[in-house]
C-alpha cells in the first residue's frame, strides 16, 4: 500500500486541511469523497467570460471542424494535423511548436493561413485574399 492511501496520511492531510482554513487558504483542489479534484468555477472554464449563446456557437464550431476533418482528404499530413490540433482548441503558437517538435517547420503564419484555408473551403468562414496573404 502506498502512503498517501494510508490512513495515517489521510488523517494528516485531514489535519492539515482544518489549519490551512483556518488562516484563509483555499486549494484549488477540493475533497470529493476520497479523493481531491480540481475546482471548477464555471461549467466551461476555458469560456468563463462567455454568453450561453456564444459558447454554443464555438462549440458548434469546433464540433463541425471535427466532421470536417474526419471526411476530408488532405494534401499532406502536416495539413490535418494542423487541422486536428486546432480542433483541440490548440492555439496557434502551441500548433507551432508542436510541429516543430515533430519534424515540420511552419511559422506561425503558415499554421493561420492553412486554418483559413479549410475554413473557406468547409463554408465555415469568409476571408478577403489578403486575410489569405494572396495579393491581386
Amino acid at each position: 500500500m502506498t502512503f498517501w492511501k494510508s490512513t495515517v496520511f489521510k488523517e494528516l492531510q485531514a489535519e492539515w486541511q482544518k489549519r490551512l482554513e483556518a488562516d484563509g487558504f483555499r486549494d484549488i483542489e477540493k475533497m470529493c469523497g476520497a479523493q481531491m479534484e480540481l475546482r471548477q468555477f464555471a461549467n466551461h472554464s476555458f469560456m468563463a467570460n462567455l454568453t450561453r449563446e456564444e459558447m454554443q456557437d464555438r462549440e458548434t464550431y469546433f464540433n463541425k471542424i471535427v466532421d470536417y476533418i474526419n471526411a476530408t482528404k488532405f494534401r499532406n499530413e502536416v495539413e490535418r494535423l494542423i487541422l486536428q490540433w486546432h480542433a483541440d482548441g490548440k492555439r496557434l503558437i502551441d500548433i507551432q511548436a508542436d510541429l516543430i517538435a515533430a519534424g515540420y517547420y511552419r511559422c506561425k503564419n503558415a499554421v493561420r493561413f492553412t486554418i483559413r484555408r479549410y475554413e473557406m473551403r468547409w463554408g465555415l468562414r469568409a476571408y478577403s485574399p489578403s486575410q489569405l496573404n494572396k495579393y491581386r
